[in-house]
């Protein structure tokens, strides 16, 4: 006869995908909302993938240095991500708004390539040039 474990446990696993660790942290946010109960487990287990194992890390040692707590865990993890966040540049000066979407990313790489991006990189020291093709 086998015994089953009565107890549950709950697991959190991030995916990888660099920009889409942004968007975990926003669905971690909204699960910290609906499922913390103070001095409660919010998960068992936390794991990840490349940006979800960075994820993962910030949560697990947030809970650590607060003697295994939950509480707050959510801003610790929007913290990391508001610490690189950068506003879309201005578009709309070269049409680049007919394009939509697409644009708006082509564009933006565009201006944080040759630009730099704070706390990310910084310009290219050489005179760089990039053309629409």
């Amino acid at each position: 006869m086998v015994l089953l474990a009565s107890t549950t446990q709950r697991a959190l696993i991030f995916q990888g995908g660099g920009a889409l660790g942004a968007y975990e942290a926003g669905v971690f946010k909204e699960l910290y909302d609906r499922l913390h109960e103070p001095g409660k487990p919010l998960f068992d287990i936390v794991a990840g993938t490349s940006i979800g194992a960075i994820n993962a890390a910030i949560l697990v040692s947030h809970v650590i240095k607060n003697d295994n707590s939950w509480k707050n865990a959510d801003k610790a993890l929007l913290d990391f991500w508001r610490c690189f966040a950068s506003p879309t540049p201005l578009s709309g000066a070269y049409g680049e708004f007919w394009f939509g979407e697409a644009g708006r990313r082509y564009y933006s790489a565009k201006e944080f390539f040759s630009r730099g991006l704070e706390k990310v990189h910084s310009a290219p020291k050489y005179n760089l040039r990039l053309q629409i093709l």
